[in-house]
Protein backbone atom coordinates (compact mmCIF):
# COMPACT_ATOMS: atom_id res chain seq x y z
CA UNK A 1 0.00 0.00 0.00
CA UNK A 2 1.24 3.49 -0.81
CA UNK A 3 1.41 5.54 2.37
CA UNK A 4 -1.59 7.84 2.73
CA UNK A 5 -3.86 5.74 0.50
CA UNK A 6 -6.64 3.43 1.61
CA UNK A 7 -6.44 -0.19 0.48
CA UNK A 8 -9.21 -1.40 -1.81
CA UNK A 9 -10.79 -4.62 -3.04
CA UNK A 10 -12.12 -5.30 -6.52
CA UNK A 11 -15.87 -5.23 -6.98
CA UNK A 12 -15.86 -8.89 -8.09
CA UNK A 13 -14.98 -9.96 -4.55
CA UNK A 14 -17.85 -7.96 -3.05
CA UNK A 15 -20.32 -9.21 -5.66
CA UNK A 16 -19.33 -12.80 -4.92
CA UNK A 17 -19.92 -12.37 -1.19
CA UNK A 18 -23.28 -10.68 -1.71
CA UNK A 19 -24.55 -13.14 -4.31
CA UNK A 20 -23.44 -16.16 -2.29
CA UNK A 21 -24.89 -14.78 0.94
CA UNK A 22 -28.19 -14.13 -0.84
CA UNK A 23 -28.34 -17.77 -1.96
CA UNK A 24 -27.76 -18.79 1.66
CA UNK A 25 -30.67 -16.65 2.85
CA UNK A 26 -29.16 -13.27 3.73
CA UNK A 27 -30.64 -10.00 2.46
CA UNK A 28 -27.97 -8.43 0.21
CA UNK A 29 -29.54 -4.97 0.53
CA UNK A 30 -29.33 -5.21 4.30
CA UNK A 31 -25.71 -6.38 4.07
CA UNK A 32 -24.89 -3.34 1.95
CA UNK A 33 -26.69 -1.04 4.36
CA UNK A 34 -24.88 -2.43 7.39
CA UNK A 35 -21.54 -2.34 5.56
CA UNK A 36 -22.20 1.22 4.34
CA UNK A 37 -21.32 0.22 0.78
CA UNK A 38 -23.39 2.40 -1.59
CA UNK A 39 -25.12 0.38 -4.29
CA UNK A 40 -23.68 2.53 -7.06
CA UNK A 41 -20.24 1.13 -6.21
CA UNK A 42 -21.32 -2.26 -7.58
CA UNK A 43 -22.20 -0.99 -11.05
CA UNK A 44 -18.84 -0.75 -12.82
CA UNK A 45 -16.53 -3.74 -13.20
CA UNK A 46 -13.45 -1.61 -12.51
CA UNK A 47 -14.71 -0.17 -9.22
CA UNK A 48 -12.38 -0.49 -6.24
CA UNK A 49 -14.17 -0.53 -2.90
CA UNK A 50 -12.41 0.80 0.23
CA UNK A 51 -11.15 -2.08 2.33
CA UNK A 52 -12.73 -0.90 5.61
CA UNK A 53 -16.14 -1.30 3.96
CA UNK A 54 -15.23 -4.73 2.56
CA UNK A 55 -14.04 -5.93 5.96
CA UNK A 56 -17.27 -4.69 7.48
CA UNK A 57 -19.15 -6.68 4.82
CA UNK A 58 -17.32 -9.85 5.86
CA UNK A 59 -18.27 -9.22 9.48
CA UNK A 60 -21.96 -8.56 8.88
CA UNK A 61 -22.16 -11.51 6.48
CA UNK A 62 -20.68 -13.81 9.10
CA UNK A 63 -23.23 -12.54 11.62
CA UNK A 64 -26.18 -12.66 9.21
CA UNK A 65 -25.47 -16.27 8.26
CA UNK A 66 -25.68 -17.57 11.83
CA UNK A 67 -22.27 -16.61 13.07
CA UNK A 68 -18.96 -18.41 13.42
CA UNK A 69 -17.54 -20.23 10.38
CA UNK A 70 -20.25 -18.89 8.02
CA UNK A 71 -17.73 -17.40 5.58
CA UNK A 72 -15.84 -20.68 5.32
CA UNK A 73 -19.02 -22.55 4.49
CA UNK A 74 -20.14 -19.84 2.06
CA UNK A 75 -16.95 -20.16 0.00
CA UNK A 76 -17.11 -23.95 0.11
CA UNK A 77 -20.65 -23.98 -1.26
CA UNK A 78 -20.49 -21.25 -3.86
CA UNK A 79 -16.97 -20.49 -5.05
CA UNK A 80 -16.24 -21.46 -8.65
CA UNK A 81 -13.74 -20.33 -11.24
CA UNK A 82 -14.57 -16.91 -12.58
CA UNK A 83 -16.02 -15.64 -9.31
CA UNK A 84 -13.01 -13.35 -8.89
CA UNK A 85 -12.66 -12.50 -12.57
CA UNK A 86 -9.21 -12.06 -14.05
CA UNK A 87 -7.51 -13.20 -10.85
CA UNK A 88 -9.05 -16.66 -11.19
CA UNK A 89 -8.13 -17.09 -14.84
CA UNK A 90 -4.53 -16.10 -14.20
CA UNK A 91 -4.39 -19.20 -12.01
CA UNK A 92 -6.35 -21.73 -14.01
CA UNK A 93 -4.58 -21.06 -17.34
CA UNK A 94 -1.14 -21.59 -15.78
CA UNK A 95 0.81 -24.70 -16.75
CA UNK A 96 1.24 -26.06 -13.23
CA UNK A 97 0.13 -25.51 -9.67
CA UNK A 98 3.42 -23.79 -8.92
CA UNK A 99 3.01 -21.34 -11.79
CA UNK A 100 -0.59 -20.71 -10.76
CA UNK A 101 0.46 -19.89 -7.21
CA UNK A 102 3.19 -17.61 -8.52
CA UNK A 103 0.61 -15.71 -10.57
CA UNK A 104 -1.70 -15.54 -7.56
CA UNK A 105 1.00 -13.91 -5.50
CA UNK A 106 2.21 -11.54 -8.19
CA UNK A 107 -1.21 -10.21 -9.17
CA UNK A 108 -2.99 -10.25 -5.82
CA UNK A 109 -3.52 -6.48 -6.06
CA UNK A 110 -6.01 -7.20 -8.84
CA UNK A 111 -8.41 -8.56 -6.24
CA UNK A 112 -7.30 -6.76 -3.05
CA UNK A 113 -4.51 -4.33 -2.26
CA UNK A 114 -2.70 -4.58 1.05
CA UNK A 115 -2.59 -8.39 0.79
CA UNK A 116 0.48 -10.49 0.12
CA UNK A 117 1.03 -14.20 -0.46
CA UNK A 118 4.70 -15.05 -0.25
CA UNK A 119 7.02 -17.99 0.30
CA UNK A 120 8.51 -17.90 3.80
CA UNK A 121 10.10 -21.35 3.94
CA UNK A 122 10.99 -24.00 1.37
CA UNK A 123 12.78 -27.35 1.39
CA UNK A 124 12.89 -30.37 -0.88
CA UNK A 125 9.85 -31.74 0.94
CA UNK A 126 7.70 -28.72 1.83
CA UNK A 127 6.93 -25.13 0.92
CA UNK A 128 5.22 -22.71 3.30
CA UNK A 129 3.31 -19.65 2.13
CA UNK A 130 2.33 -16.79 4.42
CA UNK A 131 -0.70 -14.59 3.88
CA UNK A 132 -0.09 -11.04 5.03
CA UNK A 133 -2.91 -8.57 5.34
CA UNK A 134 -1.91 -5.10 6.50
CA UNK A 135 -5.15 -3.09 6.72
CA UNK A 136 -6.86 -4.79 9.69
CA UNK A 137 -6.55 -6.29 13.14
CA UNK A 138 -8.79 -8.43 15.32
CA UNK A 139 -11.86 -10.14 13.88
CA UNK A 140 -11.69 -8.41 10.45
CA UNK A 141 -8.15 -9.70 10.00
CA UNK A 142 -9.21 -13.22 11.04
CA UNK A 143 -12.15 -13.23 8.63
CA UNK A 144 -9.97 -11.93 5.80
CA UNK A 145 -7.51 -14.78 6.36
CA UNK A 146 -10.29 -17.37 6.56
CA UNK A 147 -11.82 -16.07 3.34
CA UNK A 148 -8.47 -15.94 1.53
CA UNK A 149 -7.43 -19.44 2.61
CA UNK A 150 -10.79 -21.00 1.80
CA UNK A 151 -10.69 -19.46 -1.70
CA UNK A 152 -7.06 -20.57 -2.08
CA UNK A 153 -7.85 -24.19 -1.19
CA UNK A 154 -10.98 -24.27 -3.36
CA UNK A 155 -8.97 -22.96 -6.32
CA UNK A 156 -6.29 -25.60 -5.80
CA UNK A 157 -8.88 -28.38 -5.74
CA UNK A 158 -10.82 -27.08 -8.72
CA UNK A 159 -7.69 -26.13 -10.65
CA UNK A 160 -6.07 -29.56 -10.28
CA UNK A 161 -9.33 -31.50 -10.53
CA UNK A 162 -8.47 -33.37 -7.33
CA UNK A 163 -8.93 -33.30 -3.56
CA UNK A 164 -5.45 -31.88 -3.14
CA UNK A 165 -5.04 -29.74 -0.05
CA UNK A 166 -2.29 -28.30 2.13
CA UNK A 167 -0.34 -30.46 4.56
CA UNK A 168 -0.84 -27.94 7.35
CA UNK A 169 -2.54 -24.63 7.99
CA UNK A 170 -1.56 -22.10 10.64
CA UNK A 171 -3.98 -19.38 11.70
CA UNK A 172 -3.28 -16.29 13.80
CA UNK A 173 -6.54 -16.59 15.75
CA UNK A 174 -7.92 -18.32 18.80
CA UNK A 175 -9.23 -21.86 18.34
CA UNK A 176 -12.92 -22.01 17.41
CA UNK A 177 -15.43 -24.14 19.30
CA UNK A 178 -15.73 -26.50 16.33
CA UNK A 179 -13.20 -27.30 13.63
CA UNK A 180 -15.45 -29.02 11.09
CA UNK A 181 -15.85 -26.03 8.77
CA UNK A 182 -12.10 -25.43 8.75
CA UNK A 183 -11.31 -29.05 7.94
CA UNK A 184 -13.91 -29.14 5.16
CA UNK A 185 -12.75 -25.83 3.70
CA UNK A 186 -8.99 -26.39 3.84
CA UNK A 187 -8.97 -30.12 3.13
CA UNK A 188 -6.75 -30.98 6.09
CA UNK A 189 -7.26 -31.67 9.78
CA UNK A 190 -3.76 -30.45 10.63
CA UNK A 191 -4.71 -26.90 11.61
CA UNK A 192 -2.81 -24.96 14.28
CA UNK A 193 -4.33 -21.90 15.93
CA UNK A 194 -2.80 -19.08 17.97
CA UNK A 195 0.05 -18.85 15.45
CA UNK A 196 2.20 -15.79 14.81
CA UNK A 197 1.20 -15.73 11.14
CA UNK A 198 -1.37 -17.16 8.74
CA UNK A 199 0.39 -19.90 6.76
CA UNK A 200 -0.25 -22.79 4.37
CA UNK A 201 2.22 -25.63 3.90
CA UNK A 202 2.21 -27.73 0.71
CA UNK A 203 4.33 -30.58 -0.58
CA UNK A 204 7.07 -29.21 -2.80
CA UNK A 205 6.40 -31.96 -5.33
CA UNK A 206 2.78 -30.77 -5.66
CA UNK A 207 4.00 -27.60 -7.38
CA UNK A 208 4.71 -29.62 -10.52
CA UNK A 209 1.13 -30.92 -10.82
CA UNK A 210 -0.25 -29.84 -14.23
CA UNK A 211 -3.48 -27.85 -14.36
CA UNK A 212 -6.15 -29.23 -16.73
CA UNK A 213 -7.07 -25.74 -17.90
CA UNK A 214 -3.51 -24.81 -18.82
CA UNK A 215 -3.17 -22.65 -21.92
CA UNK A 216 0.29 -21.12 -22.30
CA UNK A 217 -0.72 -18.61 -24.96
CA UNK A 218 -3.76 -17.43 -23.04
CA UNK A 219 -1.82 -17.41 -19.77
CA UNK A 220 0.88 -15.22 -21.33
CA UNK A 221 -1.74 -12.86 -22.75
CA UNK A 222 -3.58 -12.61 -19.43
CA UNK A 223 -0.38 -11.94 -17.50
CA UNK A 224 0.66 -9.25 -19.96
CA UNK A 225 -2.80 -7.73 -19.70
CA UNK A 226 -2.76 -7.81 -15.89
CA UNK A 227 0.71 -6.27 -15.77
CA UNK A 228 -0.33 -3.47 -18.12
CA UNK A 229 -3.53 -2.56 -16.32
CA UNK A 230 -3.55 1.10 -15.29
CA UNK A 231 -4.24 2.04 -11.69
CA UNK A 232 -7.94 1.90 -10.81
CA UNK A 233 -9.83 5.00 -11.93
CA UNK A 234 -10.18 7.68 -9.32
CA UNK A 235 -13.27 7.16 -7.24
CA UNK A 236 -15.09 9.72 -5.11
CA UNK A 237 -12.91 10.50 -2.09
CA UNK A 238 -14.90 13.18 -0.27
CA UNK A 239 -18.46 13.25 0.93
CA UNK A 240 -19.35 15.86 -1.67
CA UNK A 241 -17.82 13.75 -4.45
CA UNK A 242 -19.90 10.78 -3.33
CA UNK A 243 -23.03 12.94 -3.22
CA UNK A 244 -22.52 14.11 -6.79
CA UNK A 245 -22.05 10.57 -8.07
CA UNK A 246 -25.10 9.37 -6.14
CA UNK A 247 -27.26 12.12 -7.65
CA UNK A 248 -25.94 11.29 -11.13
CA UNK A 249 -26.80 7.63 -10.50
CA UNK A 250 -30.28 8.70 -9.42
CA UNK A 251 -30.73 10.44 -12.76
CA UNK A 252 -29.66 7.25 -14.55
CA UNK A 253 -32.18 5.21 -12.56
CA UNK A 254 -35.02 7.72 -12.65
CA UNK A 255 -34.86 7.95 -8.84
CA UNK A 256 -34.18 11.62 -8.15
CA UNK A 257 -35.86 12.08 -4.78
CA UNK A 258 -33.85 13.06 -1.73
CA UNK A 259 -34.98 9.83 -0.06
CA UNK A 260 -33.72 7.66 -2.93
CA UNK A 261 -30.32 9.36 -3.03
CA UNK A 262 -30.00 9.17 0.76
CA UNK A 263 -30.66 5.43 0.54
CA UNK A 264 -27.95 5.11 -2.11
CA UNK A 265 -25.53 6.89 0.23
CA UNK A 266 -26.58 4.65 3.14
CA UNK A 267 -27.76 7.59 5.26
CA UNK A 268 -31.17 8.82 6.36
CA UNK A 269 -32.90 11.70 4.51
CA UNK A 270 -32.52 13.84 7.63
CA UNK A 271 -28.77 13.16 7.76
CA UNK A 272 -28.42 14.02 4.09
CA UNK A 273 -30.25 17.31 4.61
CA UNK A 274 -28.01 18.12 7.56
CA UNK A 275 -24.86 17.38 5.56
CA UNK A 276 -26.11 19.55 2.72
CA UNK A 277 -26.71 22.43 5.13
CA UNK A 278 -23.25 21.99 6.66
CA UNK A 279 -21.79 22.18 3.15
CA UNK A 280 -23.65 25.42 2.47
CA UNK A 281 -25.89 23.97 -0.21
CA UNK A 282 -29.36 22.47 -0.61
CA UNK A 283 -30.93 19.40 -2.13
CA UNK A 284 -32.57 21.45 -4.88
CA UNK A 285 -29.28 23.17 -5.73
CA UNK A 286 -27.44 19.84 -6.01
CA UNK A 287 -30.17 18.22 -8.09
CA UNK A 288 -30.22 21.25 -10.39
CA UNK A 289 -26.42 21.10 -10.69
CA UNK A 290 -26.56 17.42 -11.65
CA UNK A 291 -29.25 18.14 -14.22
CA UNK A 292 -27.19 20.97 -15.66
CA UNK A 293 -24.20 18.67 -16.03
CA UNK A 294 -26.36 16.08 -17.73
CA UNK A 295 -28.11 18.67 -19.90
CA UNK A 296 -24.79 19.78 -21.36
CA UNK A 297 -24.01 16.17 -22.30
CA UNK A 298 -27.45 15.33 -23.68
CA UNK A 299 -28.48 18.65 -25.20
CA UNK A 300 -29.48 17.08 -28.52
CA UNK A 301 -31.33 14.07 -27.07
CA UNK A 302 -35.05 14.11 -28.02
CA UNK A 303 -36.26 12.80 -24.66
CA UNK A 304 -33.96 15.08 -22.66
CA UNK A 305 -36.69 16.23 -20.24
CA UNK A 306 -37.49 12.67 -19.19
CA UNK A 307 -33.85 11.72 -18.80
CA UNK A 308 -33.35 14.71 -16.49
CA UNK A 309 -36.24 13.61 -14.30
CA UNK A 310 -38.84 16.12 -15.50
CA UNK A 311 -42.41 15.19 -16.33
CA UNK A 312 -42.53 17.22 -19.56
CA UNK A 313 -40.46 19.63 -21.73
CA UNK A 314 -42.22 22.66 -20.19
CA UNK A 315 -40.79 21.82 -16.77
CA UNK A 316 -37.32 21.61 -18.31
CA UNK A 317 -37.73 25.03 -19.95
CA UNK A 318 -38.68 26.56 -16.60
CA UNK A 319 -35.65 24.94 -14.99
CA UNK A 320 -33.36 26.32 -17.69
CA UNK A 321 -34.60 29.84 -16.97
CA UNK A 322 -33.91 29.29 -13.28
CA UNK A 323 -30.43 27.94 -14.01
CA UNK A 324 -29.57 31.01 -16.05
CA UNK A 325 -30.16 33.12 -12.95
CA UNK A 326 -28.47 30.80 -10.43
CA UNK A 327 -24.75 29.90 -10.25
CA UNK A 328 -23.82 26.27 -9.56
CA UNK A 329 -23.38 25.42 -5.86
CA UNK A 330 -19.92 25.67 -4.35
CA UNK A 331 -19.87 23.76 -1.06
CA UNK A 332 -17.69 24.91 1.79
CA UNK A 333 -14.85 22.88 3.19
CA UNK A 334 -17.14 21.53 5.90
CA UNK A 335 -18.85 19.45 3.24
CA UNK A 336 -15.69 17.79 2.18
Amino acid sequence: MVEGLIDHAGVTLVRFVLQSAAIDGADPHDLLRQSRIPRWMLRADDTRIPMPLVLRLLEVTEHSLAGQDALLRLVGRHYGFGALGLYDYLFTTSASLGEGLEASGRFMDSVATGSRLKVVEQSEQEITLAYEFAPAEGLPRELAAQFAFSVFCARVRQGTGSRLGPLRVGLAQAPPRHHDAYVDSFGTADIDFDQAANTLTLRTTDLAIPLPGADRNLAAALRAYAAALPPPPARPTTWYDRLQEAVDTGLDDGATSLTAVARNLCVSPRTLQRRLAEAGTTWRAELDAARRRRERLLASTPDLARRLGYSDPRSLRRARRRWDDTPPPTPGESGR
